[in-house]
């Protein structure tokens, strides 16, 4: 979800993309792994890590770097709370990423 919340946004910009690295100006490349926290009164928590790195193509070398780990999601589950706090992180890329970026 990640990946198309940073597309959507850059190509709302007039960002083209392509899939062949030949023709691109920038390479972005994204990680990113949620871990379990704790549980309590029913309630699982994770933290999700972001690492975003912003690859000059030209040069293949890396021109920006964007790390995230105060990513936090609650749910029932732990699996649930990976998605709940990818969720949260997409629905604020724009003020948490994208600004940055």
């Amino acid at each position: 979800p990640i990946t198309a919340a940073i597309a959507a946004s850059l190509n709302r910009k007039g960002v083209r993309f392509t899939e062949e690295k030949r023709k691109a100006d920038v390479i972005i490349e994204l990680e990113s792994d949620t871990k379990e926290t704790g549980e309590a009164q029913g309630f699982s928590t994770v933290r999700m890590e972001l690492q975003v790195d912003v690859i000059d193509a030209t040069k293949n070398e890396s021109v920006y770097k964007i790390s995230k780990s105060d990513i936090k999601g609650v749910d029932l589950t732990f699996e649930k709370a990976g998605i709940r706090a990818y969720q949260n992180f997409t629905k604020n890329i724009e003020s948490v990423l994208m600004r940055k970026l």
